[in-house]
């Protein structure tokens, strides 16, 4: 199945004047490199294990909530089943992502969470920014757009719709879901912030099959994000 093809996206001449020098990257070339990226090439690739939204997407749920229109597109999509949800961030002229690492997990990773010696895998919800602890972006909005995305996208699956809301496990509530910010490298300049969004994505998608355990956690995933050696990086 030819399933390049049925992930296109148009690109017009002034989406590539994007990819100019000390230019920063529109919507267009990061849905591009996205859906390249999460694209699976064969039945066993694993990037079928990922699953990248639209660029537009997190910042319609920032702006209108997780309405029933947002909610069509992720009609066919188990975001459950997946190993990585990545969610790109646009917002006031700067580029960051959220990913969610195993989300399935999250009530196992609950029922679990403190134990250093638990070596099976666990859900993590990280924001990667290439402006580190100075980003404009609002790091504890981003995270409630998500767990209500996810807690919507889980009463659509396991909790009949809602009929108990006290059942939803994505919560700021418990801290095995909490926002995780390692260290990734920065921008020096205030143009290359898409650029390293989508380093960020491309390495969080090569890693796909790198189970993340809970001392990774419970160490912000330093091992596996800040001290990979894919995180050691220079987009210049």
């Amino acid at each position: 199945k030819d399933t390049i093809k049925t992930n296109s996206v148009v690109i017009h001449g002034m989406d590539l004047a994007t990819l100019k020098p000390q230019q920063c990257l529109n919507d267009a070339v990061l849905n591009f490199w996205f859906k390249w990226l999460g694209a699976p090439r064969s039945p066993d690739d694993g990037t079928s294990h990922v699953h990248i939204c639209s660029t537009y997407f997190l910042a319609g749920v920032l702006n209108d909530g997780y309405n029933s229109r947002l909610q069509k597109w992720l009609k066919n999509v188990n975001v459950f089943e997946k190993k990585l949800v990545v969610f790109p961030v646009h917002v006031g002229h700067h580029w960051s992502v959220v990913a969610v690492l195993n989300p399935g997990l999250i009530k196992k990773t609950t029922a679990r969470w403190g134990h250093e010696n638990y070596t099976g895998a666990v859900t993590a919800m990280i924001h990667l920014d290439s402006l580190g602890s100075g980003t404009m972006h609002n790091r504890q909005k981003l995270a409630c757009a998500v767990r209500d995305v996810l807690n919507k996208e889980w009463d659509k699956y396991y909790n009949n719709n809602a009929l108990d809301k006290f059942s939803r496990p994505f919560t700021h509530r418990h801290k095995s879901f909490q926002l995780h910010c390692p260290t990734v490298p920065i921008q020096d300049n205030n143009y290359d912030c898409g650029l390293y969004a989508c380093r960020y994505v491309f390495n969080l998608v090569q890693m796909v099959n790198m189970n993340v355990k809970m001392k990774d956690v419970m160490d912000n995933l330093y091992s596996r994000i800040s001290g990979h050696d894919l995180f050691d990086f220079d987009v210049s």
